[in-house]
């Protein structure tokens, strides 16, 4: 169970990646139920990876349209797309205690894609609640955990 506290209507999370069985990278990810995929920037990953080996690969690929920087439109190209590729994960572990295992994140090599953003294909995985007197997102890895703390926090009077 976790719970993160916002200040502004953004929750975030603090995840540790493992592509391998060592631990690669350490972010923060701003959790959106809005996006479809979990998305860094590939640099993030704490490894060195390059785009050509994705390529090479026939990495899955997938096309998305988001949180973009300004940049200057170049006549005939596609600006408001970005291309993900995806990145397995022998390990995901949120905050302290949630561990999911076989899980993807995408990464892009695209400088217009700023920040690290938890999705619905992560999100789809656990349980979450918000309640809107707080400034509180619940999280957990299983039903009875929130459930518990749900009875707990309603037993104190929130």
């Amino acid at each position: 169970m976790l719970f993160t506290v916002s200040d502004n209507g953004i929750f975030t999370v603090n995840c540790e990646l493992y592509i391998l069985e060592k631990r690669n990278a350490v972010m923060q990810f701003i959790i959106d139920t809005g996006a479809a995929i979990t998305c860094c920037r590939a640099k993030e990953l704490g490894i060195n990876l390059k785009e050509e080996e994705f390529i090479a690969s026939r990495a899955a690929v997938k096309y998305l349209n988001g949180v973009l920087k300004e940049t200057g439109n170049e006549y005939g190209k596609d600006i408001y797309s970005i291309k993900f590729y995806e990145v397995k994960m022998k390990k995901l572990k949120l905050g302290t205690s949630i561990i999911l295992t076989n899980v993807s994140v995408w990464v892009t090599f695209d400088n217009r894609f700023y920040t690290c953003l938890m999705g619905q294909d992560i999100l789809d995985k656990l349980y979450y609640m918000h309640w809107s007197n707080t400034r509180k997102l619940f999280i957990a890895d299983n039903a009875f955990d929130l459930k518990e703390y749900i009875n707990c926090m309603l037993n104190q009077r929130i």
